[in-house]
């Protein structure tokens, strides 16, 4: 079971869309202030969606989906999610490996 989540930060109007196959695990962790580097700036308040999927290809579909959406809703600098994750606020968050 693969589960597609969104949690509301605490900075307004702040989310971050995630998928993981251990949810329990991965909600304490965000809540710990581990996890995701954008929910560690922006904080956790609340998982406000939660879905689960059988296949890992659905739940990666949904989760640029949601990530999508919520861009179009609250604009890409209050959301990371899907392969938009590397931005914040227009910069990378880390840079890309390169093979040699």
């Amino acid at each position: 079971m693969i589960y597609v989540y969104v949690i509301e930060c605490k900075t307004p109007n702040h989310y971050y869309i995630g998928l993981t196959a251990d949810y329990e695990r991965r909600i304490r962790r965000h809540k710990e202030g581990g996890g995701a580097r954008f929910v560690k700036v922006h904080g956790f308040k609340r998982v406000v969606r939660v879905e689960f999927y059988e296949l890992y290809y659905y739940a990666k579909e949904r989760e640029l989906k949601l990530t999508e959406y919520f861009i179009h809703t609250y604009g890409i600098e209050n959301v990371a999610g899907a392969h938009y994750s590397q931005v914040l606020k227009g910069k990378l968050l880390k840079e890309p490996t390169r093979k040699s």
